[in-house]
């Protein structure tokens, strides 16, 4: 009987690390097309040295399941940009802050990373209870907002914001 549910467990366990792995595979991938369109919508000449993208998403907390590994993917990805010379000989730089799937973090996060760090995209791993107060500081400052591995809010869809996107499967 033992062994019977370990095995169980261990099929149960690789299916769903497999299905988690490529959520955020396709997520991380998505990176470069969000952080290549953001780049059509400013000018280049306003960096001066590295484009730095910003990232609010609930790495702690109950939702921390499912997005910690998206944020991690992304991680991953941009590290991998840059080893291989980033986009146009910059640098990718990731500010990963945390929100815990709190709205009033993420709106603090979406904030600091608009006025301080200076971010030319943002992105939200996080629920749909932050999207509102994100929404609403992204469209404040005209930065380009899109959903990471997340349920999209209706506005990423046609006719959509043009400052908002999301990845599609």
């Amino acid at each position: 009987m033992f062994r019977s549910i370990k095995k169980y467990l261990s099929k149960r366990f690789l299916r769903l690390a497999t299905a988690t792995t490529a959520t955020a595979t396709a997520a991380a991938t998505a990176t470069a097309t969000a952080i290549a369109g953001a780049l059509t919508l400013i000018p280049i000449a306003a960096f001066a040295d590295d484009y730095v993208v910003g990232m609010t998403a609930a790495m702690t907390g109950p939702a921390s399941a499912t997005y910690a590994p998206v944020a991690e993917a992304i991680r991953a990805y941009v590290a991998h940009l840059n080893g291989r010379g980033g986009i146009n000989g910059k640098q990718v730089k990731l500010v990963l802050l945390d929100d815990s799937g709190e709205a009033s973090k993420a709106a603090a996060n979406a904030k600091r990373l608009i006025t301080q760090d200076n971010v030319l995209l943002l992105l939200n791993a996080s629920l749909s209870s932050t999207y509102a107060p994100i929404v609403q500081e992204t469209k404040r400052a005209n930065v380009p907002l899109w959903f990471a591995g997340a349920v999209c809010p209706k506005e990423t869809y046609p006719p959509a914001d043009p400052l908002q996107f999301a990845r599609r499967d």
